[in-house]
């Protein structure tokens, strides 16, 4: 079971890190020019659309982080026994060339932040600040990448629900790190 969660965390490497890059690329001031809201400033109502903190920098970042893991995944692959002819190695769902591997990593990074944004809308329309929990769907930003990716690379069930169960988990870990490291100023 250990090997199955292992093969389901390295396939969906490149969402968990594309979830993390806007919160890296803004404490690095990575990509400056692109730090404006996604939604223009535009407001339903007294809301913003998806608020000030949802910015092209974090959809441009998450794209970007997302499709180079998924580049590093395809070099991997490509210097595996697989590739050459030799027994697989365990963790390969997909045959990742270069064009796979693009696509898988830009399709996960881009969907964990479509994730990102759907909960942001309907968080504003309940009138709930950006900053504020929204529990427990602050926790399923992943279900966009996992639809995405999963309609066009499918992988077996058992590690579909594994990837379904254990991606809460990874960002509560991963913004109390960035909350501890002083990156975020609150730890959801």
């Amino acid at each position: 079971m250990f090997e199955e969660i292992l093969k389901s965390f390295y396939y969906f490497l490149p969402a968990y890190l594309a979830n993390a890059a806007p919160v890296i690329f803004d404490q690095f001031r990575l990509l400056k020019n692109l730090k404006k809201p996604i939604d223009g400033g535009r407001k339903m109502g007294n809301d913003y659309i998806f608020g000030t903190t949802k910015t092209w920098r974090g959809l441009v970042a998450g794209v970007l982080v997302g499709t180079l893991t998924g580049l590093l995944q395809a070099a991997l692959y490509l210097n595996s026994g697989e590739a050459k002819g030799m027994e697989s190695p365990w963790f390969f769902f997909v045959r990742y060339n270069f064009e796979n591997a693009l696509f898988l990593g830009a399709l996960l990074g881009f969907g964990i932040l479509v994730g990102d944004l759907v909960k942001s809308f309907f968080k504003r329309r309940l009138h709930i600040k950006s900053t504020d929990p929204f529990f427990p769907f602050d926790q399923l930003d992943y279900l966009g990448a996992l639809f995405l990716g999963t309609l066009f690379f499918p992988i077996p069930l058992l590690n579909f629900l594994i990837i379904l169960l254990l991606s809460p988990l990874l960002p509560i870990l991963a913004n109390i790190t960035a909350y501890t490291l002083g990156w975020k100023k609150v730890w959801w």
